[in-house]
This record gives structure tokens, C-alpha cells and sequence, in this order.
């Protein structure tokens, strides 16, 4: 019909308002509109009339505006300014705020800055790096992870006690740069860590935090071998933030691995004058990283040609003066031991001190090796071998063959962080008694002129050194944790039935008494004694070197010889 009906039409228009009008019309028409736009408007008019228009805007906005209002429509603008967009800014400021956007972008600057990424604290000197994106991935490290290295952090942590790993999270670094850093010479990086929930709760009573970098060793001739090697760090004032400082060895195809684990003895804090309480965290870390006092005290650990632990013999076999432990490759920060010259016709390497064999076996990573724990927690590694004599659980005396090798032996000293202040490798030369110039904060030695009594020490029941008769005749101790200890020694030798002693303390260290020696041959009130006989003092190891506080630690006695 030519009229309209009152019912509506089964055809409605193609392109109806998507936003009907408050009144719509009552009675439609039974045919389409006529025309209308192919792209209707998706805003209705803010005062729309009671009849629509039965033809829309032919010309509808397609793109919304660049500059919305401050009641933009519902579909935003691409370049907002009141709402911004979860992508951050790619020139972040030096300083960025304490709580970072998920997935930030740092930058590290040719001229030096410092960067707080994720929590992750870092400092960058000047000429470290031309300027690069850092960017840092925080995830787990376990065999379903990466398998090999997984396995790597077992093989080169074992002899540290090293917590297991597979069921923490979060406590496994991946750095990432843009470019390769410049080749500056001395240079290096502080790294601040917050300390991964799993490693505060699930570590044992006792245990300490360590942070390790995975890095690739390089020894005699074109020997190299991968380890993750553990680095000196400090923990700050509230127990949160564990901080150590890198080198430009840490980086392999600009990327650099770093783990977060325990290890046995408490952790060595900031001193009371370098920590900082109160204020936002991110200060907190800053001002730790900028502590320069703090930092040095770090690198006065590490690298020492002083010996960090007990004296040792050399574990090459004496058969001429002159070549008693030939050095070949020193100790140094990209190889954590000292290759020495094998050079008794066998081949045959000796225990560097009395002790337990703890492994013994053909590393996927290190070949035939033997680890070897002394009686104060300490151990020595032989690697590079070519036969091992010993197994585990044989008990072995100084000196004593354990295997052989040719050419060269990789000789590691790893300290007991119970009882000594520093974790981890040491310089062994340092502590091996060439012409008897062995050097420590503790000494003894036979206070007469032959030379012809021999003296075992103990600190607090722990068993470190012994003297020997003749031209060797001295016993040393360095760099245990601060408090109060127990020296004691036991007369193991004297010819004529009586052992006289001089015990000595250097580098502040003294007695309770306040002195820093103990004498028996000078003292003519005190009787010589007899073999067997063990005399026991008190001293103080001070907690405070201007710069750093030790934790002192509850030191329990090992098996002793």
C-alpha cells in the first residue's frame, strides 16, 4: 500500500544509528531510506532531536582527534598527554624513580651514571661503555631452565657449600647491553642486588648471601674453562641489599650472568659510619653505591697478595730451591688459581696441607681433579691431572702424594667463611711458606735460634697450620672474622723434651690483656714444656677498619687432626 503501516518493516535502513535518538520515530517507513553514509558516526549529537535526521553525515570523522579533550572520546587518541601509555620513555632520566614501569629501558651513559632497574641497582664510571641499552631479565636458574648452566653452578660451587637452586626463584640475572664495553683500563661496576624473597627465607641459619658471575677462565697456554665465580660483596645496614663490584671479564657477547645464592658463614656488613637508615629504598641504594670507602673495602678483599687464610706448603714436591713452585700463571681475576711448573720427574703433586678428600673424579668441566678439606673448613683443588691417587673419604697428610701431573698443575685455595672474614678463592701463593717469609696477623714460630721445636695452632678448635723444624719453622693466620677468639698451641716436637714458643699478633690484633705477644724461652717464670702440651689465649680480631664492620660468626670446631 502507498500508506504507511504500523508495523514495522521486516527491511529496516542498512546503515541505522548506531545511538538511536530519545524519541525514535513511531511509524517507519516500509521501505529503506533512500541513502545513507557507508560509515555512520559513532558519537550521537550531544542534544539530539525528537525526530532523527533520516540521513547521516555522508562525510563522518574517520580518525578521532589528535588533541582530545579532557573527556576524550571511547576511542582515545594515539598520542595522548593525560593518560600516557604503558610504553615508558626511551631516554629515561640518570635517575630513575624507585619504582620502575615492568619492562623499563635504561640507557648507560658514555659520561657515567647510575641506573636503578627492577630494584637492581648499578653504577657506571665514565668510558665504561659507549652509551647502550641495558636490559636486565630476572628469572630462575634450574636444570628445566638451562640445563647447562645448571650443572655448571653444582660443578664450580660444590667446593663452597653452595645452597641448591632449584627451588628459588627469581635470584638469576641476565644482563644485556647494546654495545661491547670500551676498553678502559682499571675499569669497573658496582651492582646492588635486593636479596630474592626465597634465598631470606629458605637459607640455613648461618649461611650468608654470595653473589656469583658466570665467566670463562683462561689458564696456561691455551687452556679455558667456564666456573661461576664468587665475588666478594658487602650486605647493607637492614640486611636487604647485597652489593659487589664487576669487571669487563663478567662479559660475554654483551651479555653477563649473575646468580644469587648461600653460602656458609654470615654475610660481611657496611660499617656503622657507611650505612643508611631511613628514606626511600632506591636513596638507600644509591648512596651505598656511591660510598667509595665502602666499594674499596670490597676490591681490599679481593686479589691480596697478603695470605687471606693459613699458611700451606706447596703442592709440588721440593727437589731444588730454585725450582720450588715455579709460578706460570699467577693468581689474578680471570684465573682464580695459580698454575705451577710440574717438575718432578713423575709428576707426582702432593696435599697442600692436612685434610680429607672430598672429591675425586673426572669433571665434564675440569678434567681429573681432586678437592681436598682441611681441618679448619678450608680447601685446596688439584686440576690438570693426569692420575689421582686418592679417593673420597681418604685422609691425607701435608705432603703426601695424591696424584700426578704434566707439565702444570691448576693449584685453587678456598677459604672457610665461618671462620674467616673473606669467601671464596684466595691468592694460594700468598699463603705457601717459601724461605719462610710467610706473613700474617698471626705468627708462630720457636722463639729459640735453632729452630728445633715445631708448634700446631688451632683457632677456636679449628685446626690451621703447624710449624716445621728447621728453616720453615713458622705457622701464620690472617683475616679471620672480628671478636673474640681462642688461640691455642700444642708443642708437637722438641727435641730436648721442651718446646718454647714466640707467638706474635699484628695488624691490631691483641691479646685480652691488650699486649700482642706470648714468649716462654724470655720469660723465666714460665716453665718449657713438655711435648703434647697445648697453651691457650684469648685475642681480639677488631670489627671495625675504618671503612667496613665484619659480622662475627658462631665458629664450630671440625675434626681435628
Amino acid at each position: 500500500t502507498t500508506s504507511p503501516t504500523f508495523v514495522p518493516s521486516l527491511s529496516p535502513s542498512l546503515f541505522p544509528s548506531l545511538f538511536p535518538s530519545v524519541s525514535p520515530f513511531v511509524e517507519p517507513t516500509a521501505s529503506p531510506l533512500p541513502t545513507s553514509t557507508a560509515l555512520p558516526s559513532l558519537t550521537p549529537s550531544l542534544s539530539p532531536s525528537l525526530i532523527p535526521t533520516p540521513e547521516p553525515t555522508k562525510s563522518p570523522t574517520v580518525q578521532p582527534t589528535q588533541s582530545p579533550t579532557i573527556d576524550p572520546t571511547n576511542d582515545p587518541t594515539k598520542d595522548p598527554t593525560l593518560d600516557p601509555t604503558n610504553d615508558p620513555t626511551r631516554d629515561p632520566t640518570t635517575d630513575p624513580t624507585y619504582y620502575p614501569t615492568q619492562s623499563p629501558i635504561s640507557i648507560i651513559l658514555e659520561t657515567g651514571n647510575t641506573i636503578l632497574d627492577q630494584g637492581i641497582s648499578t653504577a657506571w664510571p665514565p668510558n665504561a661503555f659507549p652509551d647502550s641499552v641495558l636490559e636486565i631479565l630476572i628469572t630462575s636458574l634450574t636444570n628445566d631452565t638451562d640445563a647447562f648452566m645448571s650443572e655448571l653452578y653444582e660443578a664450580s660451587t660444590a667446593v663452597f657449600y653452595a645452597r641448591s637452586l632449584e627451588d628459588i626463584t627469581e635470584n638469576y640475572y641476565i644482563f644485556t647491553v647494546e654495545n661491547d664495553p670500551l676498553p678502559t683500563a682499571n675499569i669497573s661496576y658496582t651492582f646492588a642486588f635486593p636479596i630474592p624473597y626465597d634465598l631470606f627465607v629458605k637459607c640455613d641459619a648461618g649461611y650468608g648471601y654470595v653473589i656469583l658471575a658466570y665467566e670463562e677462565q683462561t689458564g696456561y697456554g691455551t687452556e679455558k674453562w667456564p666456573l661461576f665465580n664468587l665475588y666478594p660483596s658487602l650486605l647493607d645496614a637492614s640486611g636487604s641489599m647485597l652489593t659487589a663490584v664487576f669487571y669487563r671479564e663478567m662479559w660475554r657477547n654483551k651479555t653477563a650472568n649473575i646468580l644469587l645464592s648461600c653460602t656458609p658463614g654470615t654475610n660481611i656488613n657496611a660499617a656503622a659510619n657507611n650505612q643508611v637508615s631511613g628514606g626511600e629504598g632506591g636513596q638507600r641504594r644509591r648512596q651505598l653505591l656511591q660510598n667509595s670507602n665502602a666499594i674499596n673495602a670490597i676490591n681490599a678483599i679481593d686479589f691480596s697478595d697478603k695470605c687471606l687464610s693459613a699458611s700451606i706448603s706447596c703442592p709440588i714436591p721440593l727437589l731444588l730451591q730454585t725450582d720450588h713452585c715455579n709460578v706460570l700463571v699467577p693468581y689474578s681475576r680471570n684465573h682464580i688459581g695459580v698454575d705451577y711448573e710440574s717438575t718432578h720427574p713423575n709428576g707426582t703433586i702432593i696435599a697442600a696441607a692436612n685434610g680429607v678428600v672430598e672429591q675425586s673424579e673426572t669433571s665434564f668441566f675440569y678434567g681429573d681433579m681432586i678437592t681436598l678439606r682441611h681441618f679448619d673448613g678450608s680447601a685446596t683443588v688439584y686440576k690438570n691431572l693426569n692420575s689421582r691417587l686418592k679417593f673420597v673419604g681418604d685422609a691425607v697428610t701435608k705432603e703426601e702424594a695424591i696424584g700426578t701431573a704434566v707439565g702444570h698443575l691448576h693449584f685453587e685455595y678456598i677459604t672457610n667463611g665461618q671462620l674467616y672474614a673473606n669467601k671464596g678463592h684466595i691468592n694460594g701463593d700468598a699463603c705457601i711458606k717459601k724461605d719462610n717469609v710467610a706473613t700474617g696477623s698471626i705468627e708462630v714460630s720457636d722463639s729459640g735460634t735453632q729452630a728445633d721445636d715445631a708448634f700446631s695452632m688451632y683457632i677456636d678448635s679449628y685446626y690451621v697450620c703447624e710449624t716445621e723444624l728447621g728453616e720453615l719453622n713458622k705457622c701464620t693466620v690472617s683475616s679471620l672474622r672480628c671478636g673474640s677468639h681462642t688461640l691455642s698451641i700444642k708443642v708437637i716436637a722438641a727435641p730436648d723434651g721442651y718446646g718454647t714458643w714466640l707467638v706474635r699478633l699484628f695488624d691490631g690484633w691483641l691479646f685480652s690483656d691488650g699486649t700482642a705477644e706470648r714468649n716462654n724461652f724470655l720469660d723465666e717464670h714460665i716453665a718449657r714444656e713438655p711435648v703434647g702440651h697445648i697453651e691457650s689465649w684469648t685475642f681480639i680480631v677488631p670489627c671495625v677498619n675504618d671503612t667496613i664492620a665484619i659480622t662475627p660468626s658462631s665458629t664450630s670446631p671440625v675434626s681435628t687432626p
